[in-house]
């Protein structure tokens, strides 16, 4: 039982470790952050971030992998954002990364994304040379494919001209706090009081790795569930077929105050489980 007690607490750690959030606070980060022209997702041409930002009151850039589930937990707020702030001078632009450009047009029609988007890589292979790996660990965000990355400009003070949009860069190094980020926004807008808070359901999040599944509570229990029948079963592979012999320890003692009825009835109700993990 020990064994089984060491297990359980790993697989609890684990599930839980693996599918939170990785919610991160507005930060300022002594990094630059360069002006950049990339390919538009859709609708052909290209999109320069320095004339992006012309006659807005802020930007957000937003990094995303069409696969990534932590993304999927922020998309309908960024969506949110951009429907609601839009008219007032907030300006978000997407950057995709990791992916074919199709599978990335797909995820934009697929959830009604309507802020635009361009792209800089288009598969797996960039994920250590990319300037969004370079810059998004220059920030201390050290998660494996790192999105969503965010990075908020306040175009008032980007510089006109040269290489650099800024010397300094305000970024999010993980999914938003949404409270937070509404209000920080509603502030660089000149919007005042507090603003009813955007709608979006709250989900569970998987790891951010193409092609894994994360342990969720329901398959995690179904899991534990299956060990617990094994601890049982497992004193029984020793026991004669009609239960008649001699079982040592506190197992065989369990064993025994059992009737074969009670014991074959559990057996049964159990051969038949199967582990979604």
């Amino acid at each position: 039982m020990r064994y089984l007690s060491a297990l359980i607490l790993a697989l609890v750690f684990a599930g839980f470790t693996t599918a939170q959030t990785e919610q991160a606070p507005i930060t300022e980060k002594p990094i630059a952050y360069k002006d950049w022209t990339l390919k538009n997702i859709k609708g052909g041409g290209e999109t320069n971030l320095r004339s992006f930002a012309k006659g807005k009151k802020l930007v957000m850039v937003v990094y995303w992998a069409p696969w990534c589930p932590n993304w999927r937990h922020d998309l309908a707020f960024v969506q949110g954002l951009h429907d609601k702030y839009a008219s007032a001078g907030l300006a978000i632009i997407g950057v995709g990364a990791y992916d074919p450009v199709d599978k990335m047009k797909n995820h934009l029609d697929q959830f009604k994304l309507t802020f635009p988007s361009v792209y800089e890589s288009d598969n797996q292979n960039a994920r250590l040379t990319s300037d969004h790996y370079l810059l998004r660990t220059a920030a201390g965000y050290k998660r494996k494919w790192g999105t969503p990355w965010y990075v908020l400009l306040d175009p008032s003070t980007l510089s006109a001209s040269g290489a650099n949009l800024t010397e300094k860069t305000t970024v999010v190094n993980g999914e938003l706090i949404k409270p937070e980020a509404e209000k920080y926004i509603r502030e660089k807008l000149g919007l005042e009081g507090t603003a009813a808070a955007i709608g979006t359901a709250a989900k569970p999040i998987e790891v951010c790795e193409p092609g894994k599944k994360t342990v969720t509570l329901s398959n995690l229990t179904q899991y534990l569930s299956h060990l617990a029948v094994e601890e049982v079963n497992r004193p029984l592979a020793r026991v004669s077929p009609n239960l008649g012999g001699a079982i040592g320890g506190p197992r065989g003692s369990f064993i025994r105050r059992c009737s074969p009825r009670t014991l074959g009835n559990f057996r049964k109700r159990h051969t038949d489980r199967r582990l979604s993990l």
